[in-house]
């Protein structure tokens, strides 16, 4: 077996989160992206009890067992390999504590499905790790007794970052027999028989291990409880680029619009249309559909926003020196359409006028900035897009 990239961080100062980046120091992101992302597992040393307990804790995972309303999808119970059915340990739709608690002694793994939605710390962090990667992240949390495996061989279709919270872990890292799965392509047990064994290690808390899809894996606790999050960088395939330009293109297409006839003709149908498809080629608009994919990703996200409601009830005294910052956990992007911008913020979407542009790219630098200091605004405007952009959470005021 050939050993993975290792990097060793054993003498690190304590974690804080600045982004993804210190998720994988010492790494980088740029290397991340350039080297390892859909390309190659690694692994990062730094064995240090508590490390990511900032993030997530063993007592976290404790108090949302004993305090909080669990429901489907919130929690699955993995025992003998095999996913256990939610009415089996749940009482009128709500996870049984009872239940939870003695299968987990009795050997089970619990599974907290997208954990970031129930823990706040969390669910910031991986808002800021989608501003990084302007990928979907999701995370997931495993919680394995002594000695047991939740889970056989078997490969994600996303790319993860395991975290290693508490306890230690022993993984079994093998071959990507189908290169980066799609999401439909879930794991075949056929190929467990091409999985070659690539790195067999130990993970210990604060650890860091990172998988593409496709690397088939497995992993068992050893003589004490371990508690891991596995982080899902969630992608959009450039399939579904392709396909969304296609469409956008073939809407202009009378001969794709014709009715598909399965007997008389068929033949002749079917050369009509391939030609038609090759002459639509030529002419996709990949960068709208680029923008298309981007814009659906940034619509549909929901993250948290501390002081929401405390900015409705006292709204700030607004003028042309008061401080602001771009929010780091938001995510916006500005599409051109026509002769305005149509700025896409955390699930709201605004138009503004063209010129814009160069004010929304010294807020997207992230320092600090007045109204008075933005470009290509008249000092009315400048006041009136401030007040806008504060009420739909993309900045905040900085002292």
């Amino acid at each position: 077996m050939n050993p993975l990239d290792t990097f060793d961080e054993r003498d690190c100062a304590p974690f804080v989160f600045d982004g993804f980046a210190s998720l994988i120091s010492p790494l980088g992101q740029q290397r991340f992206l350039d080297e390892y992302w859909e390309r190659k597992p690694f692994v990062v040393r730094r064995a240090r009890a508590g490390y990511f307990d900032s993030l997530l804790s063993m007592a976290a995972v404790d108090a949302l067992v004993g305090t909080a309303v669990l429901r489907e999808p919130d929690i699955r119970i993995a025992n003998d390999h095999q996913k256990r059915v939610f009415g089996e340990f749940s009482r009128d739709g709500v996870a049984d504590r009872t239940a939870l608690l003695r299968e987990h002694a009795a050997g089970a793994t619990l599974v907290f499905d997208q954990i970031d939605r129930q823990h706040a710390p969390l669910d910031r962090a991986l808002a800021r790790c989608e501003v990084d990667l302007q990928l979907p992240c999701r995370a997931n949390a495993f919680l394995t007794p002594p000695g047991q495996q939740g889970f056989h061989l078997h490969y994600d279709t996303h790319d993860v970052v395991v975290l290693q919270v508490a306890g230690t872990k022993d993984w079994q890292i093998c071959n990507a027999p189908l290169q980066l799965p799609h999401e439909e392509q879930q794991y075949d047990h056929a190929l467990t028989a091409l999985a070659e064994p690539i790195a067999a290690l130990t993970l210990h808390p604060g650890d860091v291990l990172f998988l593409p899809r496709g690397f088939i894996h497995a992993a068992s606790a050893n003589d004490t409880t371990s508690l891991h999050l596995s982080i899902a960088l969630r992608t959009r395939a450039l399939r579904e680029v392709a396909v969304g330009a296609l469409r956008r293109a073939s809407q202009d297409s009378a001969p794709l619009r014709k009715a598909a006839l399965f007997r008389h003709g068929r033949q002749e149908q079917a050369a009509q249309a391939r030609a038609e498809l090759h002459r639509l080629a030529d002419r996709l608009d990949l960068d709208h559909a680029f923008d298309e994919v981007l814009n659906a990703f940034i619509m549909q996200r929901a993250r948290p926003r501390d002081g929401a409601l405390l900015a409705l009830e006292s709204p700030p005294d607004i003028g042309l020196d008061t401080g602001w910052r771009l929010r780091p956990d938001c995510l916006f992007h500005p599409f051109d359409e026509g002769n305005t911008v149509r700025l896409a913020v955390d699930g709201k979407s605004m138009a503004l006028p063209s010129g814009v542009r160069p004010a929304l790219e010294l807020i997207g630098r992230g320092d600090r900035f007045s109204a008075r200091a933005l470009p290509g605004l008249e000092e009315e405007s400048r006041l009136l897009f401030v007040r806008k952009l504060h009420e739909v959470g993309m900045i905040a005021l900085h002292d």
